[in-house]
């Protein structure tokens, strides 16, 4: 079990995550700081099962660290999280879905993003705890977002996720280009996946530079919805 340890409070907690059971768990206290208590996060979650918005600072100290474990979680099978990686990091963004299902008193999936003012709300990160139905939940609701509300730069498996849940596409290499404020190369049609494949019947694809390495990519949802 890997084990890290996250300040809540400004007192330090022992968490893990169990490869067996592949969800992250509460392990205790460090030193003299409290035992961590379900009112703590009740507060927080008062609406179990229910997406919540995280505006209130104390709220969001509360949960910072534990947040930033889920979304490490998420992303230690390709290496990390391009921009998250510390839980200093998870403060880059400005607009926190969080989300508590079970039994327990800890959060259980987060979507983290940015309100990019004119242009909307850019989802930046995903974090679980692995468990199927925490994924499955941050997927329908990473979905029903981009939707409505929200938009983001996908590939690879969310991509797909997106794609079977009929999440629109931006298909205006122009309005790309505005959003990323970055170069990139458009394609339309992706350049590498067999044309009866997911990926092949969805136009809008682009590629753009990450750590010198072209990355093929979407831009899914409605950039600049009324929120």
């Amino acid at each position: 079990m890997k084990e890290s340890i996250v300040d809540i409070n400004n007192h330090q907690y022992r968490y893990g995550y169990d490869p067996d059971s592949q969800r992250t768990r509460y392990l205790g206290p460090v030193g003299d700081s409290p035992e961590l208590c379900e009112e703590d996060f009740q507060r927080l979650f008062l609406k179990k099962g229910k997406w919540v918005k995280v505006e209130d600072p104390e709220q969001r100290e509360a949960i910072r660290d534990y947040l930033y474990l889920l979304v490490e979680t998420s992303y230690a099978e390709i290496g990390g999280h391009s921009k998250v990686k510390t839980p200093a990091d998870i403060e880059l963004y400005d607009v926190w879905y969080v989300l508590d299902h079970d039994q327990d008193e800890l959060p259980d999936a987060v979507l983290v993003g940015r309100d990019r003012s004119e242009v909307g709300v850019k989802l930046g990160a995903i974090g679980t705890d692995r468990r199927r139905e925490s994924v499955n939940l941050a997927k329908e609701e990473f979905a029903s977002l981009t939707k409505t509300v929200a938009w983001g730069e996908v590939s690879g498996t969310p991509a797909a996720s997106l794609i079977k849940r009929d999440v629109p596409v931006v298909t205006d290499p122009e309005l790309v280009k505005e959003l990323l404020g970055k170069d990139i190369i458009w394609y339309g049609q992706h350049p590498t996946e067999p044309p009866d494949s997911i990926f092949g019947r969805t136009y809008g694809w682009y590629g753009r530079k990450i750590d010198d390495k072209e990355t093929i990519k979407l831009i899914m949802g409605i950039p600049g919805a009324t929120r």
